[in-house]
């Protein structure tokens, strides 16, 4: 029962910490990885195993992202105060 648990625990904190959105027109997986101490998100092509872009947040970025339902823009905050600070329209193609 602890190593469920404890499995549960993993999968949630990953799936948390790394945000997959998947875009269907253009087959591309991408994972939005935020980078706490330098204040960015990589932005990881899956398929390609590369970074396709970073987005700049600030002195500090969050733990956590949130994307909109349609895939079109991602939220982060600032880790030291709690405030959104970046809202990114998502154009990859």
């Amino acid at each position: 029962m602890k190593r469920k648990i404890l499995g549960l625990s993993v999968i949630t904190i990953l799936f948390i910490s790394v945000v997959f959105l998947v875009k269907n027109y253009n087959r591309q997986i991408l994972a939005y990885i935020p980078n706490v101490k330098d204040g960015t998100i990589s932005v990881i092509d899956v398929l390609k195993k590369e970074q396709v872009d970073i987005i700049n947040v600030g002195e500090s970025a969050s733990h956590g992202i949130a994307t909109t339902i349609d895939g079109k823009k991602i939220y982060t905050g600032d880790l030291d105060n709690g405030r959104v600070l970046k809202r990114k329209n998502i154009w990859i193609s």
